[in-house]
């Protein structure tokens, strides 16, 4: 059913997995999400919610394979293709997207969390576009501000955290290998590791 949001993609999943006797898997049996990702039928968004699950190195998600998906007309599966590269840091790929003008900005600062190229960053790091700026200079060594408050300082860190937040740039501050590791250790949505709560 291609209307299932993800919690309703992973019970149905976890409950299929159980029904053919093999509940240990529950949402992480691999040869059953890349058998969706790879099947011509399965609807593109429940093959982003496969693949949001599966191990980003499973030897059938090709290069190629992935390349495919990402030319079908899903924002949500272009999504979680892209995260998927950042995951298996496929630089070449990941900058062509981050550089791309004609691709849509949500796609190229995702695109832009698996770049190492410092060149690359800092040409992305001088864009019109606000996103695509400040996650390159996320990106970038030393591109947090020196000025944040003393560590015991809670009236400036509370000062500076006032107004509204953005839970997107959260999401990619939480993924993002180079700043916040908390994926390493922690999961959400499906990504990351289940160390920790």
């Amino acid at each position: 059913d291609p209307k299932l949001d993800f919690r309703l993609f992973e019970a149905v999943l976890a409950t299929w997995n159980t029904l053919r006797g093999d509940p240990g898997a529950g949402v992480t049996n691999p040869e059953v999400l890349v058998e969706r990702i790879t099947d011509p039928q399965t609807p593109a968004r429940l093959k982003g919610y496969a693949l949001r699950l599966a191990p980003p190195t499973h030897k059938a998600l090709t290069l190629e394979l992935l390349r495919g998906l990402l030319a079908q007309d899903d924002e949500l599966l272009k999504l979680e293709v892209v995260r998927t590269l950042v995951a298996r840091r496929e630089q070449a790929d990941l900058i062509d997207l981050a550089d791309d003008a004609s691709t849509a900005p949500r796609l190229r600062v995702e695109a832009i969390l698996g770049i190492d190229d410092q060149v690359v960053l800092q040409k992305l790091a001088q864009s019109d576009n606000a996103m695509i700026r400040e996650e390159a200079q996320r990106a970038l060594p030393r591109s947090i501000t020196t000025t944040r408050p003393a560590f015991d300082d809670t009236a400036a860190w509370l000062k500076l955290l006032e107004g509204q937040g953005d839970a997107e740039t959260g999401r990619r501050i939480f993924f993002n290998s180079k700043v916040a590791l908390c994926s390493s250790c922690h999961r959400h949505s499906g990504r990351g590791n289940v160390v920790g709560p």
